[in-house]
Order: structure tokens, then C-alpha cells, then sequence
């Protein structure tokens, strides 16, 4: 059989054979990148509904015991969540903003949108940084 090797850009050109690493569960893949971000960037805030306990899918497992500041609960509010995420981007911080179903985004949609808003408004002043997951 043929495995086809890859080549990464991002690594200098270096080969990747995806046949030769163990295969993880994307929420574990997840979480190691999350890992890596709050361990490289003391500016980056994890916040959503039941994340200090790993969150719906487990994606923030073990992040609150290594960062205890930075991964924060918040209520089953969209509206909220975007809108203490505009706060924290506003204060230079870089929120990651978990919405566990994508059937509620559209709850949030309105402070989303008035995120993106002020930021035009602002000249680009005022921007509104964030990840929405």
C-alpha cells in the first residue's frame, strides 16, 4: 500500500506522513491547541457555559486546573457571551467564546453584529478580536 506524505508549509517544508501519528479525537486536537494558545498568550480568556468543568463536549478538559483565571463559566446566555467577550477584547484581552450548539448562535447574532459594527463605526479604533466556537 501507498501512504502519501504531505508537505507542511508551516514546518519549513519538513514531511508529514499522517499513516505514522497516533489518531486522536478532534476534541482532544482541540484541546491541546487551546492548551497551547492560554500557555503561549497571557492575553487569550477561555469563557462559556460549564467550561471550568471540560464543557458540553469536554474540549476544555483540564484547562481550568492550569488556568484558573482564565477559563471562566459563564450563564446559558449568548447574548451575554459575546457581549462579555466585546468587553474583554476592549480591555486587550483575546477571548476564545464557547456557544456549545450551533442552533443558538443566532441568540447572539444580535451582539455579534453589533461587535463587527463598532468596530467600523470606530474606524477600526475600536476592535472586537475574538473566536467564536
Amino acid at each position: 500500500t501507498h501512504t502519501p506524505h504531505y508537505h507542511c508549509c508551516g514546518s519549513g517544508g519538513a514531511e508529514l506522513n499522517p499513516g505514522s501519528a497516533p489518531r486522536d479525537v478532534m476534541r482532544k486536537n482541540m484541546t491541546r491547541v487551546f492548551d497551547e494558545h492560554l500557555a503561549s498568550d497571557p492575553s487569550v480568556v477561555y469563557i462559556g457555559e460549564d467550561v471550568e468543568h471540560g464543557g458540553y463536549y469536554l474540549v476544555t478538559e483540564g484547562l481550568r486546573q492550569k488556568y484558573p483565571l482564565r477559563v471562566i463559566d459563564f450563564p446559558p446566555d449568548e447574548t451575554s457571551l459575546i457581549g462579555a467577550a466585546m468587553g474583554f477584547a476592549h480591555c486587550g484581552l483575546t477571548p476564545i467564546v464557547e456557544i456549545p450548539y450551533a442552533k443558538y448562535l443566532d441568540c447572539g447574532a444580535d451582539m455579534f453584529y453589533e461587535a463587527a459594527i463598532m468596530n467600523w463605526l470606530s474606524n477600526g479604533k475600536q476592535p472586537n478580536g475574538m473566536l467564536v466556537r
